[in-house]
């Protein structure tokens, strides 16, 4: 209770300051959104179902034509009265309304990032046992990460995962973000970092510095990318 109460405290300080959920938000239908050769989703930039075909259409294209939101990278959702699919899940607020809904909103991010986090530990332990030749580096770093998490005091706990939340939340905002969104700072994270800096005119090392961090609080709060 001690861990959760105190992480909640410090997350709701940071999301009041980016004004974002992790889910979708509201646009027009002349944004910018990208779908692929045969999948039946549309995407924002730098989601990683993107890699191998990536074609711009309008976000009203994309619903006229029936492609649903990913629920990967959570692309913007059609704010006009053109004919949309149902989603399936009802469509999270944009901004919380009270504090409570705010931390509640926090907490279910929270309770997602934890799930990806234990999935990694549980194929990493998997493929220890069955097949450690099929481990792959990225895996290895994700799981070595969720193991360092463990062993890390509550406050320390709270300021990397508040941090790396937001980070990888700021990062797909502004449209350069290739990972999951887990709470880790993993390789793709450090990537879409330094594609980040050299988005924006500073250097490209992948480093989480107070300038970029402070760039990616401004971002945050512009008009998505695509």
């Amino acid at each position: 209770m001690k861990l959760k109460k105190q992480l909640l405290t410090l997350l709701l300080v940071v999301g009041m300051i980016f004004s974002l959920p992790l889910t979708t938000f509201a646009a027009s239908g002349n944004t910018t959104v990208y779908v692929t050769r045969t999948g039946e989703k549309y995407h924002s930039n730098g989601c990683q179902y993107l890699r191998k075909s990536q074609i711009a259409i309008s976000l009203q294209d994309a619903v006229n034509s029936g492609y649903n939101a990913c629920s990967r990278c959570n692309p913007p959702i059609l704010t006009t009265s053109a004919p949309a699919p149902v989603p399936q899940t009802p469509a999270p607020t944009l901004q919380p309304t009270t504090a409570e809904e705010a931390a509640n909103s926090l907490e279910e991010d929270y309770k997602i990032m934890d799930a990806v986090q234990h999935m990694y530990l549980v194929q990493f332990n998997t493929l220890m046992q069955t097949n450690p030749a099929a481990i792959d580096p990225l895996l290895t770093q994700r799981a070595s990460l969720v193991m360092q998490l463990e062993q890390m005091s509550v406050e320390e706990y709270a300021e990397y995962s508040s941090l790396t939340y937001f980070t990888q939340l700021g990062l797909q905002r502004a449209g350069c973000f290739i990972g999951e969104f887990n709470g880790l700072m993993d390789t793709p994270t450090i990537q879409s970092i330094a594609t980040f800096q050299q988005t924006f005119g500073l250097p490209a090392t992948g480093i989480l510095d107070a300038l970029t961090f402070n760039l990616l609080l401004y971002v945050s709060q512009l008009p998505a990318a695509g």
